[in-house]
This record gives structure tokens, sequence and C-alpha cells, in this order.
């Protein structure tokens, strides 16, 4: 799936391109109902405030790989069944404890690895590997204003190959996307300079965020942010968005209905964002 959109903001490009990385930015207006930032190098009290869901935690009970409510590689699931007692009072409480560990492992091994540390999810039958879905999403420019192929190049060899002009920064949240609360784990890179490869072109500065897990949805995800200047008013810029994923489960009858309500409610977000970013950066200015 791919959703775009772009709004005009009344700010310079680099207090546009220095807002995306702010906790504001990162919440996404009210999409987002925890938000946790990950330090370098991240320790598990990183993940200690991120709670799912009792419907998640009573879910994760029944979890077999081939068979699970949430969207989980199958390390995670057989971790979850062997390790947490769900036959005595504080199975919630050890499941909870345990799904922290698992995200705080997962990124320890992204560090290390980058996508190719990705497990397959094994919720469903045939599990999907966000590596090869990665390593689609990093090798085209479609849709891109300006090709980035430093940048995709250095996203797509992670941690091993690097790109001047770019620093990385690391994020969890619960989204509030469907009907289903989402634990996401992202990779957020921040893109200026050289990183670009278009200094002589209109585009500022750039931010690539890489779903590195979620627990529901979307099996990889790869979201850009464009800072444009404004050609005829160097203290405006223009923001645009574009999101690129995978969404398992869309064939068939009932998966076209999925698609198109996915797509519907992915224009929407987008929409809400971008007016969310406006507001906040001119308000900003104005006060």
């Amino acid at each position: 799936m791919v959703t775009f959109g772009a709004v005009r903001i009344d700010r310079a490009p680099d207090d546009v391109l220095a807002y995306l990385t702010e906790a504001e930015a990162l919440q996404q207006g009210d999409a987002v109902q925890q938000l946790g930032l990950v330090g370098t190098p991240p320790r598990r009290d990183d993940f200690a405030r991120f709670t799912l869901s009792p419907r998640s935690v009573s879910s994760l009970q029944e979890c077999r790989i081939g068979d699970c409510e949430l969207q989980l590689p199958g390390w995670i699931i057989t971790r979850v069944q062997q390790d947490v007692p769900w036959r005595t009072p504080d199975a919630g409480p050890r499941a909870q404890a345990l799904m922290r560990d698992v995200a705080f492992e997962t990124l320890t091994a992204y560090l290390r690895d980058g996508h190719s540390a990705l497990a397959p999810y094994d919720d469903r039958r045939p599990p999907r590997a966000p590596s090869a879905e990665y390593r689609a999403l990093l090798g085209s420019d479609a849709y891109l204003p300006a090709p980035l192929t430093a940048l995709r190049h250095a996203l797509d060899g992670f941690p091993h190959r690097t790109a001047r002009g770019v620093r990385h920064q690391f994020f969890w949240t619960v989204v509030g996307f469907g009907m289903k609360p989402t634990f996401r784990l992202s990779h957020l890179a921040v893109a200026s300079g050289a990183a670009i490869d278009d200094p002589a072109g209109p585009v500022r500065g750039a931010v690539a965020t890489v779903q590195i897990m979620a627990t529901h949805y979307l099996s990889s995800t790869l979201e850009w942010h464009f800072i444009v200047r404004d050609t005829t008013n160097p203290s405006g810029a223009y923001l645009y968005y574009l999101v690129r994923s995978w969404a398992p489960g869309l064939g068939g009858i009932k998966g076209r209905l999925l698609r198109a309500t996915a797509r519907s409610r992915g224009r929407d977000a987008v929409e809400t964002y971008l007016r969310f970013s406006k507001r906040m950066l001119e308000d900003e200015a104005g006060r």
C-alpha cells in the first residue's frame, strides 16, 4: 500500500526538520496512545512503560505458530507458551514483562544485524519475512522527490553501512490504528546535507522511519518525510509525507474489502497528521 500527502507550512525548512524528531511529532496527533524514546545503547528500562491491552494479553494465551491474533515471530510465540505460567494469578504481569523483554531483544538484534535480523512473522501461514519486504522498499526510489541513494543504501545495510549527514533515533509506540491497539518499534533516520543527494534541488531534509516490529496489520512499513523549500518564500516549506507498507491478508474478496478500508483510514491518518503538524509548527511560531 502507498499513501501520500503534502502541506505547506509557514516555517523555515530547518525548523520543520527539527520538529520531526520531537516527541509531539512522533505522537502523530492523537493516534499514539503510548510513546517511549530508546537510548543509545538501549536498556530494558527504556520499555518499562510499554503495556499491552488486556485483550492482547488474553489472546497471547491462545497463540500458536500459524494461528495467533497478534502478529509475532515464531520465537516469540514459543517464548509466550513456555515462559508464561498461564494458570497462575501472575500470568498477566508475566506476559507484559515478557513482551517488554522481547521488544528489547528485537531491537538489540536489529542494532547488530539490521533488517536481516528480523524473524518472519509466524502468526499465520504462509509466514511473512520483513527483511525481504524491506529490500524491495529500500531498493526502490518510486514516489521519492529525490533519489536519496546514499540514505536508502545505508538503511538497507544498517548498521554496517553508513552515510554522511545521517543520524539515528529509536522509539516505540502503541498506536490506535484500526480496531486493535498496535505496538510498533521504529528506527528513525534523519538526513540532511550530503545525505540528500540533491544539493541543487529543493529537498532540504528527509526523515525515514523503518518499522522494526508491529503486533498487528503491517508486516513492514517505510515512512518518508521530505522537507521541500518554498522557492517563492524562503520562510516557508512544504512537508511531504509518504508511507509504503506491506499488509498481509488482503487477498480474496474479504481482503479487497479490508484493503479498501485500510486505504481509506490511511488517507485519513495522513491528512490528520499533516494538519496537526502544520498547526503545531505555525502556532509555535506565533507564540
